[in-house]
C-alpha cells in the first residue's frame, strides 16, 4: 500500500472502531526487527478475537494480536501463514 492508501484505511478503521463503540487509543507497532518499520494501530479493549478477526478481514490486515488481561498476547494470523499462532509473554517497561 501507500502511504496515502494506508493512512486511509486507518482512517475508515478509526471511525469504524468509533461507531461500534470501542474503547481505543492509537499506538504503533513496533518489531524486533531492524528491518520493519513501525505501523500505526489501535488498542482496543474488550474485542473479543471473532471480533478482531472480522474487522482484521475487513481491511485487508495480514494479522492482528489478541489478548486477554493477565495472558499471554498472541499474533493471529488472517492470511498467509494463516492458521499459525505466535505467542509472546506480556513486555515489561525493562522489556
Amino acid at each position: 500500500l501507500t502511504v496515502a492508501e494506508n493512512a486511509a484505511r486507518m482512517e475508515a478503521l478509526s471511525r469504524n472502531l468509533t461507531e461500534e463503540g470501542c474503547a481505543m487509543w492509537p499506538g504503533l507497532g513496533v518489531s524486533d526487527f531492524s528491518d520493519w518499520t513501525p505501523e500505526e494501530s489501535f488498542l482496543v479493549l474488550g474485542m473479543s478475537r471473532e471480533q478482531a478477526n472480522r474487522l482484521s478481514e475487513r481491511y485487508d490486515q495480514n494479522a492482528f494480536v489478541h489478548g486477554e488481561r493477565d495472558g499471554v498476547a498472541t499474533l493471529i494470523w488472517t492470511r498467509s501463514g494463516i492458521g499459525t499462532v505466535e505467542s509472546h509473554p506480556p513486555r515489561t517497561e525493562a522489556g
